[in-house]
């Protein structure tokens, strides 16, 4: 997700995920980062009837923490962001409309209590490899790295990493189903983008629907591949953070080396993913006819 600043300037919400109870949705939960004190802090706030009510509920909330730390949660962020590292680009202007601040899901089932070092190992991996997409010639069906994003203790933890901001991935374009797609465009564009990278030997490893990001309202403007987490180089040992069961070949496994029939394989996969979708919708179209 994108930070949101709010209720002002000092709040910065680095997650948010609904809180259910047995009779539906009974509040949400809220990663919080103050600028002001440098402390994170996650809380749980009532449905607000409006943005002022829980901008005020959340102000009023933060401020009675201070002297009474049983409201809330505190947020350890040494367990899940990485330090910055000398040699990592820094993010100049985070906030402006065009960028997409990419922050690790951690408050879903209380990852962030019980599953400490994920989201620091999956924010390393992916910056890991995001420094040897700068060392490769730039395409433009690759989603742009703009930098980090990082806190103000003097670590500098990183909690966000700044990309080019598209409208939709591809998953939910094709699930709104006004919105027209070409399958042999897309394939074609995604196909551009992986050649790219196989040319400089690298294995993106996780081609997928919700990888794919889409420019444009009506209609496709553009098309670019991202998620870069679980890319590896030909030949290395596939780590933990590979790719998704129906996009997966299972002829691989972690321990094996990377190749790129991975995501040759994936694409495939994609295109006939595109085509049922193709086939659900005009069945779709026929039942409204009747």
């Amino acid at each position: 997700m994108t930070p949101t600043n709010f209720p002002n300037a000092r709040f910065l919400c680095l997650g948010k995920t609904p809180v259910t109870r047995d009779n539906g949705v009974a509040g949400v939960k809220y990663l919080i980062y103050n600028t002001e004190h440098n402390r994170y802090w996650v809380t749980t706030i009532p449905v607000p009837r409006s943005i002022e009510e829980r901008n005020a509920t959340i102000e009023r909330q933060y401020n009675a923490s201070r002297t009474t730390p049983s409201l809330g949660q505190q947020f350890n962020p040494a367990w899940h962001f990485p330090e910055y590292e000398e040699g990592w680009k820094i993010c100049e202007d985070p906030w402006r409309s065009d960028t997409f601040v990419k922050v690790q899901h951690m408050l879903e089932r209380n990852r962030w209590i019980t599953d400490y070092y994920t989201a620091y190992n999956c924010t390393r991996k992916e910056l890991h490899n995001l420094k040897r997409l700068q060392g490769i010639p730039q395409h433009n069906n690759l989603c742009e790295y703009k930098g980090v994003v990082t806190d103000q203790s003097q670590t500098r933890r990183v909690f966000g990493i700044a990309y080019e901001k598209y409208d939709c991935d591809l998953f939910n374009w094709t699930m709104d189903h006004n919105k027209p797609f070409d399958t042999k465009l897309i394939i074609e564009v995604v196909g551009r983008a992986l050649q790219h990278l196989h040319k400089y030997g690298l294995v993106h490893c996780d081609v997928k629907p919700e990888n794919v990001f889409i420019k444009g309202e009506g209609e496709i403007l553009k098309i670019a591949l991202g998620d870069f987490d679980s890319m590896h180089r030909v030949g290395e040992t596939l780590m933990t953070k590979i790719g998704t069961r129906y996009f997966w070949n299972e002829k691989y496994a972690v321990g094996d080396k990377a190749v790129v029939e991975l995501d040759i394989f994936a694409l495939g996969k994609l295109k006939k993913w595109l085509e049922r979708v193709e086939i659900m919708r005009g069945n779709r179209r026929r039942r409204a006819k009747h």
